[in-house]
């Protein structure tokens, strides 16, 4: 059963080939604007990825490195 969306199955396979869990969906730590976040306990290649997996331009990636960036008012 797919997690994220019908875009991302390519990718949730391949992690899934490899024994790599994906986590549950989150609100990005960045906030709501970067839309829903998925943990696994892995780095991607995004580049060689998206092309051997052919994912859409719109999927994006961003490793988070556990820091939340401060907003200034």
């Amino acid at each position: 059963m797919i997690k994220t969306c019908p875009h991302l199955a390519p990718l949730e396979q391949e992690l899934e080939a490899h024994n790599i869990a994906l986590g549950e969906g989150m609100t990005s730590p960045y906030g709501s604007q970067w839309g829903i976040w998925f943990y696994c306990d892995c780095v991607f290649n995004a580049d060689s990825l998206r092309a051997r997996l052919k994912l859409p331009d719109f999927i994006t990636y961003q490793e988070y490195d556990g820091r939340r960036v401060a907003h200034s008012t």
